[in-house]
């Protein structure tokens, strides 16, 4: 069953592209980008290069793209790589077109509408089971196959077990939790840490300052992860301490 998996990504920008060219290597599943780019999209089915994000770098031949909306109705893993600010919008528009029984996994860091999380929105919107993959996740080191580790996060661990085979034998690595406030918080929190220690490192290049910083955000992000009803060990996850 899982080499007849029909995996689709909304979005073809460099975490989709990233991400659905690992799991094309395996050769085992339909992966397509829907994309509104008719020259990526066609720069991928011909030239297996997408010519805006990745110009360099050839993609797998079994990597399709289209901007065909249909593809959603036969998907049954959509993941959804577009910013975080329309992706609501999106599936509220496009919820007719998703199977029922399609897995729904959000990519996007960053809130929803009247700062929920974006899956507690999806929730109120689909019927399907939501995930979200999170991660330290530079996507020129996956698009590089590098060694890259993602919490993958839902309300119930049922279908955990597929990520874990769609994902096997790829530079991908997985952990799991059920902490969905707590790895959605963490992934949001993290960017504005990173900001924070990017200019201690510009200014000070200090390793003792840089220390100090770091210990007092990690402690700070579990405080805000706890107070918003995640849980404490989720700072131990690949969207934790490692984000």
């Amino acid at each position: 069953m899982i080499d007849k998996l029909n995996v689709v990504f909304i979005g073809s920008g460099a975490i989709s592209t990233s991400i659905g060219n690992v799991l094309s290597l395996k050769k085992q599943y339909q992966v397509t980008l829907l994309s509104i780019e008719k020259e990526v999209i066609d720069s991928i089915n011909k030239n297996h290069i997408n010519s805006k994000y990745f110009p360099n770098v050839v993609l797998s031949p079994t990597l399709l793209a289209t901007m065909d909306k249909s593809v959603l109705s036969d998907a049954d893993i959509i993941f959804i790589g577009i910013p975080s600010n329309i992706v609501v919008g999106y599936i509220e528009k496009h919820k007719g077109l998703i199977n029922s029984k399609s897995l729904i996994v959000n990519l996007a860091k960053g809130f929803g509408p009247d700062h929920k999380t974006i899956p507690t929105v999806l929730a109120r919107i689909i019927p399907n089971q939501i995930f979200s993959m999170k991660g330290p996740s530079f996507a020129r080191e996956i698009i590089n196959n590098m060694a890259t580790g993602l919490t993958v996060v839902s309300k119930r661990d049922k279908n955990f077990d597929l990520f874990e085979d769609l994902f096997k034998d790829t530079s991908i690595y997985l952990d799991f939790s059920t902490d969905v406030a707590g790895v959605e918080l963490a992934s949001i929190l993290k960017n504005i840490y990173a900001i924070i220690m990017g200019i201690v490192d510009a200014h000070f290049d200090s390793p003792n300052l840089r220390s100090l910083v770091l210990t007092k955000a990690i402690n700070e992000m579990k405080y805000l992860m706890t107070k918003f009803g995640g849980k404490e060990e989720t700072m131990f996850n690949y969207c934790g301490f490692g984000d």
